[in-house]
């Protein structure tokens, strides 16, 4: 299978000139070199292409400086230990490729980081290190077979069938990511997994031991899955048990919930926090731990923590303000998903953006003196305010002219 036309077709003009210029150097130089990967995947399902992965068989960083020394490229980054290098083709500025020598690699200790066992490997024994059939898919880029189609691993036909299948029986006892990472390929390309696939999954989720899983690992492809705001992708990670990687218990077992407090109030969550919400909702701060959270992260599930175990009465809309006060958005989100409680809906939409309109300097004015007296007094007003006893700058000011009378009479 040849699929050059659909390179034209779904890559812009721009990078197919660049692929051109790549095949004419990959035959000077005397190496093969291959697009790689999911590219390969999108480009058999019709969809748009905006970047492409490199392999070279061979040692990929010799290639680009070979190509470097003919005037054609600037290289930006290289990177020894895994033979892999990043250039700019002088002819479009814009437009970096990145490029990867074909490697092999093994485990030295079950579902941690690989080590590179070898660089400059054939094709074959590179595309069998990878996760799934689907994207062990290579296209060649040299001048004589242009979009030549190879498929060791039957990557066509598990497309045609619309199934996920790993490459070999210990597939996820290398890697467990792989199970969260095809979670979400599924969910992306609305497939499924292969029925051994299946069996082999289960079996690992069944047996498998935390010491043979690196959480740093789990927690990017977590980010990720959970980043598709996804209440399908979601349940199926509660229903298919795949939350036993990261917790005992999940938290919350539906996903619909999350997905209605998160979309409600998406304007008001960075995109790249949507994550954040979905796990809080899933695991407890106790887990958090081994996960290797940065400070902003961790603050989420403490605060998150604090609000479903606060004892706080709430009397009034200035008791709702004051719990919700200075928590983060991603925490006050999980927090409605979690309890259902509308008093955080209630600070979202009414109460979190209230602030007095009289100010120190109005105070001082009055004949209030400088100190801490002034943030009493302004306190007081957006209480009163909150609690929508007044309305306007007129109702601060009368607020402030009784209490000035109390105080100082």
């Amino acid at each position: 299978m040849n699929l050059s036309g659909e390179l034209k077709q779904l890559l812009s003009s721009e990078f197919v000139s660049a692929l051109e210029i790549i095949s004419q150097k990959a035959d000077d130089f005397g190496v093969r070199v291959f697009i790689i990967g999911g590219v390969v995947r999108d480009l058999l399902l019709g969809k748009n292409i905006y970047d492409v992965d490199l392999v070279v068989e061979g040692n990929a960083i010799e290639f680009c400086k070979f190509i470097e020394a003919e005037n054609c490229c600037n290289i930006e980054r290289i990177s020894p230990d895994f033979g892999t290098a990043k250039i700019t083709l002088k002819q479009f500025k814009n437009l970096s490729l990145d490029f990867a020598s074909t490697r092999t690699e093994k485990y030295p200790k079950k579902g941690h980081l690989p080590v590179v066992d070898k660089i400059g490997c054939t094709l074959l024994e590179d595309i069998k290190r990878r996760d799934f059939s689907v994207n062990a898919l290579a296209l060649s880029i040299n001048k004589n077979d242009f979009g030549l189609l190879i498929d060791y691993t039957d990557g066509v036909k598990d497309i045609e069938k619309k199934e996920l299948k790993i490459l070999h029986d210990n597939s996820f006892i290398d890697d467990p990511t792989r199970i969260i990472r095809g979670l979400r390929f599924a969910y992306k390309l609305d497939f499924k997994l292969e029925k051994n696939t299946q069996i082999l999954q289960k079996e690992y989720l069944q047996h498998f031991n935390n010491n043979d899983i690196c959480y740093e690992r789990i927690k990017q492809v977590v980010k990720l899955a959970f980043s598709l705001n996804s209440t399908e992708l979601y349940n199926e990670f509660i229903n298919s048990k795949i939350y036993k990687l990261i917790t005992a218990a999940p938290f919350l077992k539906d996903g619909f919930c999350i997905k209605k407090a998160v979309e409600k109030n998406k304007k008001l969550i960075p995109n790249e926090n949507i994550w954040l919400v979905y796990l809080s909702c899933c695991i407890n701060l106790e887990d958090t731990e081994k996960l290797n959270l940065n400070s902003k992260e961790l603050s989420i599930f403490k605060e998150l923590n604090r609000l479903k175990h606060n004892k706080v009465k709430i009397n009034s809309n200035y008791d709702i303000y004051n719990q919700f006060n200075n928590v983060p958005m991603e925490s006050i989100v999980a927090y409605l998903a979690i309890t259902q409680d509308n008093s955080a809906q209630i600070y979202i939409d009414n109460l979190m953006n209230i602030t007095p309109a009289i100010n120190g300097n109005d105070l001082i004015e009055l004949g209030f003196e400088r100190g801490r007296i002034i943030g009493q007094v302004i306190e007081k007003i957006k209480e009163e305010k909150i609690n929508g006893n007044i309305k306007n700058k007129e109702d601060e000011f009368l607020l402030a002219k009784k209490i000035m009378s109390e105080f100082y009479n």
